[in-house]
């Protein structure tokens, strides 16, 4: 095998692991090396280059570049308070900072007192509540069938 087949493996083993990762920002940095890798072996072949070829993947360098650039302005910006980060961490470990900055625009804190009823069996539920800290009773037909503690859990 030559050294130009194997830029030219390694450029498809590099796209076929993006696959396999989550995060955005690694994702699109391996997509940036498999098409930098394509470059090279598309710039050499004996033939010669391999123009239209050579522009797309330039095309494709440059979004990706364009958008971790974006993303890691995005996130640089996000600003998150202790109790924030500590819901973040706990409850919605999967959504990355910035989309749970933006529940969090939606979203309001309440601190209610002890005894506060958050929703009736059979009513309508207005909103969705996520509760932080706290003893909660679940009643089925008027009977104690569960108490959430998280500090328990």
């Amino acid at each position: 095998m030559t050294t130009l087949e194997v830029v030219g493996h390694l450029s498809f083993a590099l796209g076929a692991v993006s696959y396999w990762v989550r995060d955005e920002i690694w994702l699109r940095s391996l997509l940036i090396l498999s098409f930098a890798t394509g470059l090279i072996y598309n710039a050499l072949p004996p033939v010669g280059p391999l123009w239209l070829v050579l522009f797309w993947l330039a095309v494709y360098v440059v979004i990706n570049v364009f958008r971790i650039s974006t993303k890691l302005a995005e996130t640089r910006n996000v600003k998150l308070n202790e109790e924030e980060a500590e819901l973040r961490e706990t409850v919605f470990p999967e959504f990355t900072p910035v989309e749970f900055a933006k529940l969090m625009r939606i979203g309001t804190w309440k601190n209610v007192a002890v005894g506060t009823t958050l929703t009736i069996q059979g009513q309508p539920v207005s909103e969705v509540i996520v509760v932080q800290s706290g003893h909660l009773s679940v009643e089925i037909d008027g009977h104690n069938v569960h108490t959430l503690n998280p500090s328990l859990t």
